[in-house]
């Protein structure tokens, strides 16, 4: 792959993850509505595209960082400087917002210190899980280029296995399969597989076979999602785990249909603006959520979300709004000196 390839591929990837994140958080309070009420097939539809999020970067980050050589000053220094204070600022922002906006109740310290653990580490999990990949990704260049094929293919299975089908049969069994696992190990498999992936270039038939399986995982996922509810009588959220067969299916296909986009001519015309879209993604995952409670709550003296109208419109329409103020804001803030290093 040609480097300008590679760099607009790579741009391509987390934009489309970060648009993904935003869709998943606009289309999700539908979602656990009754499967009969208005607008829940579109809520049902976007949230199961949008579940190759987070598999997405994760399969990004891990084609970005796996291949490259550096000490562990330099590495880790820019892991602190480029995740791990942006992670501390905006811990302390959503727990103001919660006391603010959300006039979530803190009496005292015992409140404040659970809001902050809340806060920091659950609804910032995704950060918990890079992190720990990136405790790990040292000792990972040093490893993977001695793996054969065979060992390659043995991981992976090995991981398929731990994290995707024994949950799958606890599920459907109700005997304990599952092995518990720190969560970084839980998406190991998924950053190994981006600096897999990474390099390889897939022949027309591969591709059609992937959008083929693309096709039929979407559609599992909608319909066993569906099936499942209305049989428990409430939202069932199984098949939509991102460790999932058909999550996981869904989004190694999308991963190898991204990068076929990618070498497209017109989209390969547009990397100006891909890079500098790029450039906002960490600061659009931090701040959307903000941007999404406002724009429902009709505190500006209007409400947009996704279920005021025809979801099928209102959705994406939202999520494209949301996601153009989150991206202003976040070049706006990059602008400024010092509050610059909070966003990434």
């Amino acid at each position: 792959m040609k480097n300008t390839e590679r760099l607009v591929w790579v741009d391509l990837l987390k934009v489309v993850s970060i648009f993904l994140v935003v869709l998943l958080h606009t289309s999700a309070v539908g979602v656990y509505q009754s499967v009969t009420a208005h607008g829940w097939w579109a809520a049902n539809f976007y949230d199961s595209l949008s579940r190759v999020s987070v598999p997405l970067f994760v399969m990004v980050s891990g084609a970005l960082l796996l291949g490259k050589q550096e000490n562990y000053k330099d590495f880790f220094g820019k892991r602190v400087r480029r995740v791990l204070v942006p992670w501390l600022v905006w811990t302390f922002v959503y727990m103001i917002w919660a006391v603010w906006f959300r006039h979530q109740p803190v009496a005292n310290f015992r409140d404040s210190k659970k809001l902050f653990i809340d806060t920091f580490l659950g609804g910032f999990w995704f950060l918990v899980m890079l992190f720990q990949l990136y405790i790990l990704t040292p000792l990972l260049r040093i490893l993977l280029p001695h793996l054969r094929k065979w060992d390659q293919s043995y991981f992976l299975i090995l991981w398929f296995t731990v994290v995707s089908l024994l949950p799958l049969l606890e599920h459907f069994t109700q005997l304990k399969w599952s092995i518990p696992l720190p969560i970084g190990l839980m998406y190991l498999g998924y950053f190994v597989l981006g600096h897999f992936s990474m390099n390889i270039k897939w022949s027309r038939k591969q591709v059609f076979f992937a959008a083929a399986i693309f096709t039929g995982s979407f559609l599992f996922t909608l319909f066993a999602t569906f099936f499942s509810s209305l049989a428990h009588g409430s939202f069932d959220e199984f098949f939509y785990g991102f460790l999932t067969p058909n999550v996981i299916a869904l989004s190694l296909t999308s991963f190898v249909l991204l990068q076929k986009i990618a070498e497209q001519t017109s989209i390969q015309k547009m990397h100006k603006l891909l890079h500098w879209l790029s450039k906002t993604v960490f600061g659009v995952y931090l701040v959307h959520v903000i941007i999404l409670e406002i724009l429902g709550s009709g505190w500006l003296g209007f409400r947009l979300f996704g279920f005021g109208w025809q979801p099928f419109i209102a959705i994406p329409l939202t999520t494209i709004i949301v996601f153009i103020i989150s991206t202003v804001i976040i070049f706006l803030l990059q602008k400024i000196p010092y509050i610059k290093m909070a966003v990434g």
